[in-house]
């Protein structure tokens, strides 16, 4: 029995215990057996305890502090990753846009070289002109030449003909511009032998489709050809390019002894050339106008003229005679 006024013992149990760290009923938990231990033990086994308490504080202390190490690595190392999945992912989308690009490059260029219906269309009409172009003025002449009946022969309309061709004059430096390509493909398919023997033939050649009965010469006079020649960049290249082949074989026959050494380059390459126009007399087109005979009898008197005034004459005092003369 306890006194009026004295307390349970529950309460000095309580006490007691919530003097050293334990509240049982709150439900928090202290570490009572190094409490008790603390309390029951001598003075220097109190400095231990505390001194081994404070080494458990250390190692939580490292071990959360390594803990808190190894999260922040964790977390750069899951940074890193990611930042090099995005890396790799924009890199990926670069290849497919540079690729896709340099697909819809190729594509675009086989389709720029590949011509369209259309072009391929506007070429063939072209072609279709210039021939027609081409038989009109041998039979007419360049004077005579209309462009109304010059649309009527191809079968399409005057504003459809001036779409290709701008005026009379630009038609027939195309005409012409044809006739040259068309004389250049030709000769370098037919040429053979030494460079004299080329020289002659290329001479015969470009005499025989000037002078023939649809040749330029035979329907576009001296002065018109001239004009055109003048107006046109195209033919006076083409001009060019005939002068310095020429020039070529001129070197090439002298150094194997066909040409005197001592004649000088550019005035045999004059001379070649002022020899063909021999043929443009009025008096001698006349002539040769209506007779393939005449024609190659004038051209192979300008040939022997350009030979006998080139050629290093034999130990008989012959000049050199061409495959077509032995």
């Amino acid at each position: 029995m306890t006194s009026q006024g004295a307390a349970p013992p529950e309460a000095h149990f309580y006490t007691f215990f919530t003097e050293f760290g334990l509240d049982i009923f709150t439900g928090k938990f202290y570490d009572f057996t190094h409490q008790l231990k603390f309390l029951l033990s001598s003075k220097e086994e109190k400095k231990a305890l505390m001194s081994d308490q404070s080494d458990r504080d250390e190692q939580r202390r490292s071990l959360r502090e390594q803990a808190k190490t190894h999260r922040e690595e964790e977390r750069q190392l899951r940074e890193q990753i990611r930042l090099q999945r995005s890396e790799e992912r924009r890199h990926l989308r670069e290849l497919k846009r540079s690729h896709s690009e340099e697909i819809h490059r190729r594509v675009h260029e086989q389709r720029q070289q590949r011509p369209s219906y259309r072009d391929v269309e506007r070429q063939r009409r072209e072609q279709d002109i210039l021939q027609s172009a081409s038989r009109l003025l041998a039979e007419r002449g360049y004077a005579e030449l209309n462009m109304d009946d010059l649309a009527e022969a191809v079968g399409i309309s005057k504003p459809t003909l001036y779409q290709h061709f701008k005026s009379k004059e630009d038609l027939v430096r195309q005409v012409v511009l044809q006739s040259y390509e068309t004389m250049e493909q030709q000769i370098s398919a037919l040429v053979y032998g030494s460079p004299l023997e080329r020289m002659v033939q290329i001479m015969r050649h470009v005499l025989k489709a000037k002078f023939a009965s649809s040749g330029l010469t035979s329907v576009l006079d001296s002065i018109t050809f001239s004009s055109v020649v003048r107006s046109s960049p195209a033919v006076q290249e083409r001009q060019a390019r005939a002068k310095q082949g020429l020039t070529h074989l001129v070197e090439q026959a002298k150094l194997q002894g066909q040409i005197p050494a001592l004649l000088p380059t550019p005035l045999i390459v004059r001379n070649y050339f002022c020899l063909q126009n021999l043929l443009n007399d009025e008096k001698v087109k006349e002539e040769i106008a209506d007779s393939d005979e005449k024609l190659d009898e004038a051209i192979e008197g300008v040939v022997q003229m350009f030979l006998h005034g080139v050629s290093v004459p034999n130990a008989a005092g012959e000049v050199a005679q061409t495959p077509d003369q032995r």
